[in-house]
Protein backbone atom coordinates (compact mmCIF):
# COMPACT_ATOMS: atom_id res chain seq x y z
CA UNK A 1 0.00 0.00 0.00
CA UNK A 2 2.63 2.25 0.26
CA UNK A 3 2.74 3.57 3.70
CA UNK A 4 4.17 1.72 7.27
CA UNK A 5 0.66 1.72 9.29
CA UNK A 6 3.12 0.53 12.52
CA UNK A 7 5.07 3.86 12.14
CA UNK A 8 4.29 6.43 14.89
CA UNK A 9 3.09 9.64 13.62
CA UNK A 10 1.29 12.58 15.91
CA UNK A 11 -2.45 13.15 14.75
CA UNK A 12 -3.36 15.56 12.74
CA UNK A 13 -6.65 17.84 13.94
CA UNK A 14 -8.80 19.51 11.66
CA UNK A 15 -11.46 20.94 14.01
CA UNK A 16 -13.44 22.78 11.17
CA UNK A 17 -13.44 20.81 8.66
CA UNK A 18 -17.13 19.61 7.37
CA UNK A 19 -15.99 17.81 3.92
CA UNK A 20 -13.64 15.64 2.39
CA UNK A 21 -13.05 15.61 -1.33
CA UNK A 22 -10.46 12.51 -1.40
CA UNK A 23 -12.01 10.62 -4.46
CA UNK A 24 -8.95 11.25 -7.07
CA UNK A 25 -5.94 10.84 -3.99
CA UNK A 26 -3.97 7.32 -3.81
CA UNK A 27 -4.86 5.07 -0.75
CA UNK A 28 -2.73 6.40 1.46
CA UNK A 29 -4.57 10.07 1.56
CA UNK A 30 -7.97 7.79 2.50
CA UNK A 31 -5.91 5.89 5.10
CA UNK A 32 -4.38 8.91 6.57
CA UNK A 33 -7.96 11.05 6.71
CA UNK A 34 -9.98 7.83 8.00
CA UNK A 35 -8.15 6.01 10.68
CA UNK A 36 -8.62 7.88 14.04
CA UNK A 37 -4.80 7.44 14.81
CA UNK A 38 -3.54 9.82 12.23
CA UNK A 39 -6.45 12.00 11.76
CA UNK A 40 -9.03 14.07 13.88
CA UNK A 41 -11.78 15.27 12.03
CA UNK A 42 -14.12 16.72 14.64
CA UNK A 43 -16.84 18.35 12.15
CA UNK A 44 -16.58 15.84 9.17
CA UNK A 45 -20.46 15.34 7.54
CA UNK A 46 -19.72 14.81 3.91
CA UNK A 47 -17.03 12.41 2.18
CA UNK A 48 -16.41 12.00 -1.29
CA UNK A 49 -14.15 8.64 -1.74
CA UNK A 50 -13.29 6.29 -4.20
CA UNK A 51 -15.44 3.07 -3.66
CA UNK A 52 -12.97 0.95 -4.12
CA UNK A 53 -10.35 2.29 -1.99
CA UNK A 54 -12.92 2.61 0.66
CA UNK A 55 -13.78 -0.81 0.76
CA UNK A 56 -9.93 -1.43 1.49
CA UNK A 57 -9.20 0.74 4.10
CA UNK A 58 -12.72 -0.08 5.68
CA UNK A 59 -11.63 -4.35 5.35
CA UNK A 60 -14.60 -4.29 3.58
CA UNK A 61 -17.07 -2.23 5.68
CA UNK A 62 -16.30 -4.36 8.79
CA UNK A 63 -12.65 -1.74 10.27
CA UNK A 64 -14.01 -0.33 13.66
CA UNK A 65 -11.97 2.43 13.49
CA UNK A 66 -13.01 3.75 10.32
CA UNK A 67 -16.87 3.19 11.16
CA UNK A 68 -16.27 6.09 13.90
CA UNK A 69 -15.80 8.74 11.16
CA UNK A 70 -17.88 7.12 8.67
CA UNK A 71 -21.04 7.13 11.19
CA UNK A 72 -20.80 10.82 11.60
CA UNK A 73 -20.85 11.45 7.77
CA UNK A 74 -23.86 12.77 6.96
CA UNK A 75 -23.73 12.91 3.07
CA UNK A 76 -21.36 10.13 0.86
CA UNK A 77 -20.52 10.29 -2.58
CA UNK A 78 -19.04 7.23 -3.91
CA UNK A 79 -16.85 7.32 -7.39
CA UNK A 80 -16.34 4.01 -9.22
CA UNK A 81 -19.10 2.59 -7.07
CA UNK A 82 -21.20 -0.29 -8.40
CA UNK A 83 -24.51 0.48 -9.79
CA UNK A 84 -26.29 -0.90 -6.79
CA UNK A 85 -24.27 -0.15 -3.56
CA UNK A 86 -24.10 -2.84 -1.02
CA UNK A 87 -26.35 -2.74 1.71
CA UNK A 88 -23.19 -2.84 4.31
CA UNK A 89 -22.30 0.34 2.68
CA UNK A 90 -25.11 2.08 3.52
CA UNK A 91 -25.03 0.29 7.71
CA UNK A 92 -21.58 1.42 7.69
CA UNK A 93 -22.55 5.03 7.12
CA UNK A 94 -25.66 4.97 9.15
Amino acid sequence: MGFDENSFYSAIEYSHLTLIDIADADIGCVVQFLLERRTHLLRLTELKVNYHQLKTVTMNFTRDETRRYCSKVERFVLFQAPIVVPREVCEYFS
